[in-house]
């Protein structure tokens, strides 16, 4: 939900602002979303978070560095950074895929892969973004993406 929130906000940033508006991860111990991230306004458009341009930062998620609770991206597209334009559309290189977004899973430190939660942030070709809850099939809260598992 957190990311939900603020993929949210840093969208109608872009749209209040007509400045890009950044998403990106910070650089932590998994590499990955769980790290954290930041929100940023683009304000002098050279495709940078600079410091006084950072409107939110996001603490690390909470679990061990391994296992529990995952996050990850689906595809290169958003492996390390979002980015909304003025109108509140992504940029992209292409249109996403159906449910192409960033991944969140929890285990729930069971070992029962039946009761598993997995929820994706979505985006649709307006930039919208679109929360969906996705069945695991006895992965252990490590869905498989594109291929790519969830560190």
């Amino acid at each position: 939900s957190d990311m939900m929130s603020d993929v949210s906000y840093a969208r109608a940033e872009a749209i209040k602002e007509s400045r890009q508006a950044i998403i990106e991860r910070v650089a932590g111990a998994t590499n990955s979303w769980k790290d954290g991230w930041r929100i940023c306004v683009d304000l002098d458009r050279d495709g940078a978070c600079d410091a006084n341009e950072i409107r939110k930062l996001a603490d690390p998620l909470p679990g061990p560095v391994v296992g529990r609770l995952r996050a990850c991206s689906h595809t290169a597209t958003f492996q390390d950074r979002i980015v909304f334009r003025p109108d509140g559309r992504l940029v992209l290189a292409a249109a996403p895929a159906a449910n192409e977004g960033i991944t969140f899973s929890d285990d729930m430190g069971d070992g029962d892969g039946t009761n598993d939660v997995i929820r994706t942030v979505s985006f649709g070709l307006a930039g919208r973004p679109l929360l969906i809850r996705q069945q695991d099939s006895g992965t252990g809260g490590v869905p498989v993406n594109g291929g790519v598992l969830c560190p």
